[in-house]
């Protein structure tokens, strides 16, 4: 007993008809790329197809500007981070904010505050 084929709605049919199937090979690097701009770009296989035939306009991203962007991204966190850890700061006499010393006007001023009231390494007063 053979087993018949599912029979498609004729919607379906319409729809495959006026939207076929393309499907093509490409080598390991290519797929890559493929799967880069799509994850990056956020767009489908199709819409990658319809920029490389000029049919859809796009910013597409570059590796530099991918780089770049990354780059100012996690200095950026980075930055943040370190402030948090080792930032020097003081309490702002008109508002209390904290500010950070991070000027070479503002830290001659607290070295030079340190060297005046006799600051030290804790080990170097015992």
């Amino acid at each position: 007993m053979a087993i018949k084929p599912k029979q498609k709605s004729p919607s379906r049919e319409k729809y495959e008809a006026e939207n076929p199937t393309v499907s093509f090979r490409v080598n390991h690097e290519m797929y890559e790329r493929l799967q880069s701009a799509k994850k990056h770009e956020g767009k489908s296989f199709a819409d990658i197809m319809k920029i490389g035939l000029g049919l859809m306009e796009t910013k597409v991203l570059n590796e530099k500007e991918i780089r770049e962007s990354s780059h100012k991204s996690g200095y950026e966190e980075g930055h943040v981070e370190g402030m948090m850890e080792f930032g020097v700061t003081y309490t702002c006499s008109v508002c209390g904010d904290p500010v950070a010393i991070e000027s070479n006007e503002e830290k001659e001023a607290a070295a030079e505050y340190m060297e005046d009231h006799e600051w030290a390494h804790a080990k170097c007063r015992r």
